[in-house]
């Protein structure tokens, strides 16, 4: 700068100070803050609780349902039975009459 001074400069001039602020090292922005909400999915839902609002520490297995092993077990029993007879019923409408003979259950 003071090459520019002498050069350009009206003669027996000089600089004292320089307005350079390099020191300064914040730096502003000018944009806005951008709100936003943390959200959670879970899928397939392995809990009653499939999506939800702020992240939280809570422990989920404090809200995971009872699971009744053994009625769990007398319903998929009773509805496997009911899907066979819809089976064999299915296969007698498609066979020919000749074929009419009941078969035994293969389920137990």
């Amino acid at each position: 700068y003071d090459m520019y001074i002498r050069n350009f400069g009206k003669i027996n001039t000089k600089q004292a100070y320089v307005q350079w602020n390099e020191d300064n090292l914040d730096r502003g922005i000018q944009t806005d803050e951008i709100e936003t909400q943390e959200k959670w999915t879970q899928h397939p839902g392995e809990t009653a609780l499939v999506s939800g609002g702020p992240k939280s520490s809570y422990d989920v297995t404090t809200i995971t349902p009872k699971i009744d092993s053994q009625r769990l077990a007398n319903f998929l029993r009773s509805a496997c039975q009911v899907i066979e007879v819809l089976f064999e019923e299915d296969q007698v409408a498609t066979q020919p009459r000749r074929n009419l003979r009941s078969r035994p259950s293969s389920l137990s």
